[in-house]
């Protein structure tokens, strides 16, 4: 083999494992582009966590005033149903006496 032909041979492969380089560089472009994705992921999960906990505290908060008064509610209707067995029971009374 020749010097030339040599020289021919190792600026070929010198040609093929620069193009696989190139290809290997489009590949760790892409990695890095996916990673930078997957933090922004990460952010985005991380607020709607905080968002999802802001809500359902909220809704505690909604909610225990909505007990608070269907409790009060609760004890009116005990009290007016107390005033009307009272109420039938005086009219009852009266009708007994005439």
């Amino acid at each position: 083999m020749t010097d030339r032909e040599l020289l021919e041979l190792l600026l070929k492969k010198f040609s093929g494992v620069e193009e696989q380089l190139s290809g290997i560089d489009k590949r760790l472009s892409n990695v890095e582009s996916n990673m930078a994705t997957k933090a922004d992921i990460t952010k985005l999960d991380a607020k709607i966590d905080k968002d999802v906990i802001s809500i359902l505290q909220l809704a505690d908060k909604k909610i225990d005033k909505i007990a608070s008064t269907q409790a009060v509610q609760g004890e009116s209707i005990n009290i007016l149903a107390m005033r009307q067995l009272q109420t039938e029971s005086e009219v009852a009374a009266l009708k007994k006496a005439k």
